[in-house]
């Protein structure tokens, strides 16, 4: 009897540990972004279609928005954006397993929503 409670208090005691020690939380994955056609914005946003924002000479959309001048093709509407990596979803370029990843944000270096979502 004296072995099963030495035994019980050990398992206890490792459980215990393990729960304070070696798990740890998983954060909630983000959702994919899209983006707006019109202005270049997270669709959504306060910023979206903003009637007061300038638009880029370079590209057309909000100076300033996620898609400013990233080269995102528009052509058959809003665009979603991988939480992944952020390039476009879908796209040749998402979730490359050999892309470097920005150190500041995680996703893909250099991507459309690289340091943006």
């Amino acid at each position: 009897m004296r072995k099963w409670i030495v035994f019980s208090c050990a398992v206890l005691l490792l459980v215990g540990l393990l729960s304070v020690v070696g798990c740890e939380k998983k954060a909630a994955a983000k959702p994919d972004v899209t983006l707006c056609a019109k202005c270049g914005q997270v669709k959504g946003s306060d910023t979206c279609c903003a009637p007061d924002a300038q638009k880029c000479t370079g590209c057309g959309l909000a100076k300033g928005s996620t898609a400013c001048c990233q080269g995102v093709d528009f052509s058959k509407g809003d665009v979603t954006l991988c939480a992944k990596c952020g390039e476009t979803k879908g796209s040749d370029k998402c979730c490359k397993p050999d892309a470097e990843k920005c150190p500041k944000c995680g996703l893909a270096k250099g991507s459309v929503g690289c340091c943006k979502i």
